[in-house]
């Protein structure tokens, strides 16, 4: 699968607020309506991603066809969490999102800085937990009821952990 991740540019807003306005796109992490969210406040969240947290938006790019996004940030005690979407709706479920993942997983550990990557899912989402499960994240909690939706219905997630620690987790591979 040919897939690389790029830095996300102020360029990539109009895409970006086309995934995240996509019901279809963002019902699995708690907005089945989409996001409103004008040009601006995406370009200010790019902003905010690369200035003042310390997070990392990245573009995936297919054979240049943009498809999806993989954001990932520092948590407590040296981890790094992360989201991943694949916003082209044709591109889903066709092995993308693993190829994008493995590449993110990379990207972090490459940093020498975390310990762990950890992943907080909704409980609803079979495909995002089996495809974390194949990669070797392992279950580590269960937060029942734990968030309301955007429509109102009570969600529960699943936290998973991916131990960077293991000598052949296969990380360090470049590819």
């Amino acid at each position: 699968m040919a897939i690389s991740l790029r830095k996300a540019t102020i360029d990539d807003s109009p895409l970006i607020q086309k995934w995240w306005q996509d019901g279809k796109v963002m019902a699995a992490v708690g907005f089945p309506q989409g996001l409103a969210v004008s040009i601006e406040e995406v370009q200010q969240s790019l902003h905010y991603y690369e200035e003042v947290s310390g997070e990392f938006l990245l573009i995936i790019d297919e054979k240049g066809h943009l498809i999806g996004e993989f954001a990932y940030k520092p948590i407590e005690a040296k981890g790094a969490t992360f989201d991943i979407k694949i916003g082209e709706l044709s591109r889903q479920r066709q092995g993308y999102g693993k190829a994008a993942l493995e590449k993110g997983m990379q990207r972090i550990a490459a940093q020498n800085r975390f310990n762990r990557i950890e992943i907080t899912v909704n409980s609803t989402n079979e495909p995002a937990l089996k495809l974390y499960e194949k990669v070797g994240f392992k279950q580590s909690g269960f937060l029942k009821d734990h968030w309301v939706n955007q429509v109102g219905e009570r969600c529960s997630t699943v936290v998973m952990v991916y131990e960077l620690a293991d000598a052949d987790n296969g990380l360090n591979k470049s590819n």
